[in-house]
């Protein structure tokens, strides 16, 4: 999963009625489900966590 702080694009609102993510600027929409290229950032294999972002 990729938090949503690493979107640095936009500002985005959670769309509850939609199930999705939406920039106030761009428009651009997130929904569940969606498929994205991702890079690892972090990897913390004590806690078993991976941390992404948007490729």
């Amino acid at each position: 999963m990729i938090h949503i702080r690493e979107l640095a694009d936009d500002f985005y609102e959670y769309d509850e009625e939609n199930y999705c993510i939406k920039g106030r600027s761009t428009g651009k929409i997130y929904t569940l489900g969606d498929r994205v290229n991702i890079e690892v950032v972090k990897a913390d294999l004590q806690k078993k966590q991976l941390d992404y972002r948007l490729a």
